[in-house]
């Protein structure tokens, strides 16, 4: 499989209001990150769906897990006329993941790559990453073992217009100390992508 293709099938994306500042409730800021989508109204794009936003936790459902997705950030963007119906809200996040692939942008901005022979530093992913958006995201890590730390996933911050902006928080359960493992995945039914 190319990269080019492994990329459409793993650059995951979330495409939502920032749950993180609720107590403020500010319309115009959106988080693009590397999770993700569904419900029943989208039937067409399901397909593309299974292929960019598999559910890792949950393989065997991907209705519960879009719907979840849906219900949590896609009904907040409902104010927006472009984002307005599930389908409109799936069809914009499948064109932002796209555009922003995080997998390409870490190879690009930094020569960082999903490998098991080498680890890499959060702040060369965060570094990678502002080369080549130009803007600051949000790292996120995940303690695992025999590791100290894996990468878990990437949010891109954007405004009303989708213009990507500086996200509040640079890292999210990251140690700047221990390096980060930034594994293949293995998408269920497919053999590892990279």
């Amino acid at each position: 499989m190319s990269s080019s293709v492994a990329n459409e099938h793993l650059t995951v994306v979330h495409l939502n209001l920032n749950p993180e500042y609720e107590d403020d409730v500010d319309f115009n800021l959106f988080i693009f990150t590397q999770w993700w989508p569904q419900t029943q109204c989208y039937e067409d794009l399901k397909p593309e769906l299974v292929l960019q936003w598999p559910s890792y936790s949950t393989p065997d459902d991907y209705a519960a897990f879009w719907k979840h997705e849906w219900d949590k950030h896609g009904t907040c963007a409902t104010n927006l006329s472009f984002l307005n119906s599930e389908h409109k809200y799936f069809e914009v996040s499948l064109s932002l993941n796209i555009k922003y692939d995080i997998f390409k942008a870490l190879n690009q901005g930094g020569r960082i790559t999903p490998t098991s022979d080498k680890v890499y530093q959060v702040k060369d992913i965060e570094v990678a990453l502002f080369k080549v958006f130009k803007v600051h995201p949000t790292v996120y890590c995940l303690p695992v073992k025999p590791s100290e730390q894996m990468l878990s996933y990437v949010e891109l911050c954007f405004d009303k217009t989708l213009t990507p902006i500086n996200c509040l928080n640079s890292t999210a359960n990251c140690d700047y100390t221990k390096p980060v493992q930034y594994p293949p995945i293995i998408h269920a039914g497919l053999e590892s992508v990279f």
